[in-house]
């Protein structure tokens, strides 16, 4: 047995993973588990894990269902196997046995009706925050997709734009709406002002030196004549949430990119249903990029066979053709005789 204490274990594990090409969230969402059993457990060699201190781990933190997952999936598929190819603990142990997941529940998340867009965009705090929120509404794009846009994948002549989907690791062209075209060309202007030509490998969304108030605070605003073209915003999530604040969406939980990820594909889909096209559900689930339409469909919050229920029967008969069908049946019998 090859006893190591539990952090150099923490380094050792989050380098194997970074050698076998994984991505770089999977191996923090790894590593924030270890880290939270690194604090109640303290420093033990990792070959003293017991069964008692997995319970002691989830005891000490009220994680949500899924958070409870994952942790419980990293730990169970990805560590202790681990521990075990290298001999840190036996090779038939795993501490975590007996254990099981938890059900998740289904609760819809926030979405914004369509109606709601142009007021989401007014209470942007700037005119770079709101191209964010743009963006968010009409590509459905996530915030690191939002990101890593740069000038050169803005295609005003075919209105298109140029998205890296971060998860498939695969570039998208998605459509560029006539709203969002508007968005993009008022604030691909207003850039112009501020840094002067536009280049190709700029961020359409860089990063705005803060500015502070008559007391030296940072405060919300930004200093619009310092502007750096080659470093990109960090996490649109704030300026999202700021807006959402403003229309009263700013107390509730996880209000950010995915909020107008989601608001649009949900928007689209009404509207796409409202129209009568039968494949609604994959052509919004194309502009997620979405691999699984079991996905868009949870994404969205909805159950695609519950709306066709209720669209079917709500107000209508059950069954329109039970009267016919008797008649039927009767004039069948009476010729039978």
């Amino acid at each position: 047995m090859s006893k190591i204490r539990l952090s150099p274990a923490i380094e050792a594990f989050a380098e194997s993973m970074k050698a076998q090409g994984k991505k770089p969230r999977t191996i923090k969402n790894n590593v924030q588990v270890l880290n939270a059993a690194l604090e109640v457990w303290g420093n033990i060699y990792v070959n003293s894990i017991q069964p008692r201190h997995i319970e002691n781990l989830f005891a000490a933190h009220d994680w949500a269902p899924s958070t409870y997952n994952l942790y419980l999936a990293n730990l169970r598929g990805n560590f202790f196997p681990w521990a075990r190819r290298h001999k840190h603990i036996p090779k038939d142990y795993d501490p975590t046995e007996g254990w099981r997941t938890r059900r998740v529940p289904n609760v819809e998340r926030l979405w914004l009706p369509v109606e709601e867009f142009g007021d989401l965009l007014d209470a942007a705090w700037n005119e770079r925050d709101r191209v964010i929120l743009a963006l968010g509404l009409y590509t459905f794009a996530r915030g690191i997709e939002i990101s890593n846009l740069r000038i050169e994948d803005l295609d005003f002549n075919n209105n298109f734009v140029n998205i890296y989907r971060t998860k498939s690791e695969e570039e998208d062209m998605l459509p560029m709406a006539s709203e969002l075209k508007q968005e993009l060309l008022t604030w691909t202007n207003r850039y112009r002002q501020m840094a002067g030509p536009l280049q190709p490998d700029w961020f359409v969304i860089p990063w705005f030196q803060k500015a502070k108030d008559d007391r030296g605070r940072w405060t919300r605003a930004y200093t619009l004549n310092k502007v750096y073209p080659h470093r990109p915003i960090q996490r649109p999530y704030y300026q999202v949430h700021g807006a959402l604040e403003v229309l009263g969406y700013g107390e509730m939980d996880r209000t950010g990119t995915h909020t107008l990820r989601r608001s649009g594909a949900r928007a689209l889909f009404d509207r796409l249903r409202s129209e009568g096209f039968d494949g609604a559900l994959m052509r919004v689930q194309s502009m997620l990029g979405h691999k699984d339409a079991k996905t868009t469909q949870k994404y969205l919050g909805l159950t695609i066979e519950r709306h066709q229920r209720n669209e079917m029967l709500a107000g209508k008969p059950m069954f329109p053709n039970v009267g016919k069908s008797a008649e039927i049946i009767q004039i069948a019998r009476q010729s039978w005789a």
